[in-house]
């Protein structure tokens, strides 16, 4: 086991990990990468009128307690800021557990070794 907490390198293809300036790339940075690639491409290949700014104004114009309160919720989750049991994302995340958990555990990429 890799100082990291993931399994050593034993050649099958759900231990290759992608670099980036000498260190690993884990799941959760890969997902970043991609949540903001798509974000960028969206903003400049959007129709005009469409960025995901003047959407949100739309929101706000149309839902404006929960318009303001979801990106507040989100930025305290990210910070790590909500306890668990105040924290939807976790609730969300331990229904699932609940409901699938059996075959989440079974996939053997996410299981840590």
């Amino acid at each position: 086991m890799l100082s990291d907490g993931w399994p050593e390198r034993d050649g099958s293809i759900r231990e290759h990990r992608l670099t980036y300036l000498g260190g690993a790339l884990k799941p959760s940075d890969i997902a970043w990468l991609a949540l903001t690639g798509g974000i960028i491409a969206y903003e400049i290949a959007c129709p005009p009128g469409e960025l995901l700014s003047e959407g949100w104004d739309r929101y706000v114009e149309s839902h404006p307690i929960l318009a303001r309160a979801v990106p507040v919720i989100v930025a305290l989750h990210l910070i790590n800021a909500l306890p668990g049991g105040l924290d939807p994302f976790v609730a969300v995340g331990r229904i699932y557990l609940d409901w699938f958990g059996a075959s989440f555990r079974r996939n053997a990429f996410y299981r840590r070794r």
